[in-house]
């Protein structure tokens, strides 16, 4: 009888083996959903970070009777820095910020008649579907890797 018990000591093989698998499972649909929320929260912050310019951009325009100038991509348009949040970026990770800016006919720099808006560049095409879902309702052109959302014009 007290060999028996010796021998049970421990675990089988099979049962490890059963062990490993249970858990690659559960990994192999874990992981996925995981990712799939990482890029869900990022396009979240691309909406927090667009809703953060366009207050910006309006305040601005509302002090300065103008948009700001178009600025190149990942730098912020001159006189736009006072009105964004502190220590606020055009470069974040896995994605740049474009300031767009299209001027009335005529080249005018004044609000009506304009358009603005923000592109955001990303090679991430997971990233780009997200955020045209969790941004569902605002205008927008694709072009490549170049998401742009417009805050005004046609």
């Amino acid at each position: 009888m007290r060999r028996r018990a010796e021998a049970r000591a421990g675990f089988t093989l099979v049962e490890l083996l059963i062990v490993v698998l249970i858990i690659g499972i559960l990994a192999s649909l874990a992981i996925p959903a995981y990712q799939g929320m990482i890029v869900k929260a990022r396009a979240t912050q691309v909406a927090g970070d667009l809703n953060a310019i366009r207050v910006a951009a309006f305040n601005y325009s509302a002090d300065h009777h103008e948009w700001p100038a178009e600025a190149a991509a990942g730098e912020t348009p001159a006189g736009l820095a006072p009105y964004l949040p502190d220590n606020f970026t055009f470069v974040r990770d896995r994605y740049e910020l474009d300031w767009e800016y299209w001027p009335a006919s005529g080249g005018s720099s004044a609000v009506t008649g304009a358009t603005i808006g923000v592109t955001v560049v990303t090679d991430d095409a997971r990233l780009g579907a997200a955020m045209i879902q969790v941004l569902g309702g605002m205008r927008h052109i694709v072009v490549g890797n170049r998401y742009t959302f417009l805050f005004t014009g046609s």
